[in-house]
């Protein structure tokens, strides 16, 4: 049986990985680049650059273990942390409320402990019921705005907000992360480097079986398909053209995301000890800000949601120098850069879409739609964005990609 992956991000290296474990050699990984997510901003310098996060999983840790290499784990309590009125306090703050200011500190477990809960299923009741009205009100509602810009009393919460760390006021959850990501990527991609194609693919048929074709009229027949890559993109390049998948498509939501990336000196960076910083307050324009250092240079990613109807603006230069100034001198009033009066060393920008997706009314059926119209034929969607579900990270894909190895190829590593 020939299988074919499409996409080499840390989704489509691992389920080749998984294939390889198994002795199963009769595969190809066909891909524009190598690193998906990992690589999406631009190498301006030899500095990591964004979130580069693997989030922890017992199964996933023993495949590592024992097919890739050895594998540590950090809480990211240490790494992360939440932008709250002038401070930065350990993420998820709702584990370290006692370091708040002593009245929001009294009205958080207040609300908690007599919160009133409610019926409704959106993402607005699922934070109010579980974290209470002062952590719903404070952080989770309006970061969770920032990033969708959506009525949240029309977001799904059971599609959206269980990503959200669970709250206990007796225990603590640990949100559990790797060590050293770049480097499990890296190995990964060595072990089946012998089976990456780079190419950009063009045209997917399910004619007679699944045949994918790439630029200079390349093409391969495969019996089974595991994709990685965005099903937007999947749908532009089928040859056929059904009006109801066009319709479900077309019914997905989604906003995009505007990096701009800051690199200058170590010491002109308030880092706060934190690898990533949380903002949720509304004043700022980012929801997030991603730190990394390297030779005395330090990188700072800032992550700003935008909606698609906003991106004839961001194609517009001058836009983009305006929106990046004002990130700029946010980040000196947040205190991250600590000069009044800087000079970036350098300054760079990058597109992600789709990355915030949206959990509307018609999102469930629409996805449900799409994903079974590919699976009838054998193509098999693994990943946040193949699968169009913000509540996948890659050790639910890693999950999803052994169950359908073994379904499929009857194959157990």
């Amino acid at each position: 049986m020939k299988c074919l992956i499409l996409g080499a991000g840390p989704v489509g290296l691992l389920t080749a990985n998984i294939l390889k474990a198994c002795d199963f050699e009769d595969f190809a990984i066909w891909t524009k680049d190598v690193g998906g997510m990992f690589n999406k901003a631009p190498d301006i310098v030899d500095i990591p650059l964004g979130q580069r996060t693997l989030f922890y999983d017992k199964q996933m840790e023993e495949f590592l273990n024992k097919y890739v290499c050895k594998t540590t784990n950090t809480d990211l309590s240490h790494k992360n942390g939440v932008f709250f009125r002038g401070k930065v306090y350990p993420y998820p703050i709702q584990y370290f409320a006692y370091k708040l200011p002593f009245a929001d500190m009294v009205k958080f477990y207040s609300s908690y402990l007599f919160n009133k809960k409610t019926k409704g299923t959106s993402y607005y009741d699922w934070s109010m019921n579980n974290y209470g009205k002062w952590m719903a009100d404070n952080i989770l509602l309006p970061h969770t705005w920032k990033t969708l810009k959506e009525d949240l009393r029309e977001i799904d919460a059971l599609q959206y907000g269980k990503k959200v760390l669970p709250f206990k006021m007796f225990s603590k959850v640990k949100d559990l992360a790797f060590d050293k990501p770049d480097d499990i990527l890296k190995i990964l991609q060595h072990n089946v480097e012998d089976k990456i194609v780079k190419t950009s693919i063009n045209k997917i048929c399910f004619d007679d079986g699944i045949s994918i074709s790439s630029e200079g009229s390349v093409s391969v027949n495969a019996d089974i398909v595991f994709n990685t890559i965005s099903i937007f993109d999947v749908v532009k390049m089928l040859s056929i053209k059904d009006d109801n998948l066009q319709v479900a498509i077309n019914s997905l939501n989604y906003n995009s995301m505007f990096g701009c990336i800051f690199i200058l000196p170590t010491n002109m960076v308030n880092d706060f000890g934190r690898n990533i910083i949380y903002f949720p307050e509304k004043e700022y324009m980012f929801s997030k800000v991603v730190i990394n250092k390297n030779n005395g240079y330090t990188s700072i990613t800032c992550e700003c949601s935008f909606r698609r109807n906003d991106e004839s603006k961001l194609a517009c230069e001058a836009y983009k120098q305006k929106v990046s100034d004002k990130i700029e001198h946010q980040l000196i009033q947040a205190g991250i850069l600590l000069n009044q009066i800087i000079s970036t060393y350098k300054r760079s920008s990058f597109i992600v879409k789709p990355c915030y997706i949206i959990t509307d009314p018609d999102y469930y059926s629409s996805n449900s739609f799409i994903q079974t119209y590919l699976e009838h034929y054998h193509f098999y969607n693994i990943g946040r964005f193949a699968q169009w579900s913000p509540s996948v990270r890659v050790e639910h894909a890693f999950h999803r990609a052994l169950y359908l190895i073994q379904k499929h190829l009857r194959l157990v590593p």
